[in-house]
């Protein structure tokens, strides 16, 4: 909802929004369930990868972030400061 409200502030229409928390949620625990390999995530989240990706599986199930994506168009502001 706050992200919402400040792209309205931002002059920004939502176009469409999705909830990823269930897909974020399987692919994590796979993630976690996986035998390191050596093109695995470590690369880019180092050695503790599993400590870091169990941390977010925590969040996300508390509610405490909500993995989304927002398409959001632009408006255009006219000269007399109307939106469109």
């Amino acid at each position: 909802d706050e992200m919402r409200t400040l792209l309205t502030d931002a002059a920004f229409n939502v176009i469409t929004e999705d909830d990823l928390r269930g897909h974020a949620l399987l692919v994590l625990k796979k993630m976690l369930d996986a035998e390191p390999g050596p093109l695995g995530p470590s690369i880019m989240l180092g050695g503790d990868y599993k400590v870091k990706i169990k941390n977010l599986l925590d969040a996300i199930t508390a509610q405490k972030c909500a993995p989304r994506v927002m398409i959001c168009q632009k408006q255009f502001i006219e000269e007399d400061g109307k939106r469109k």
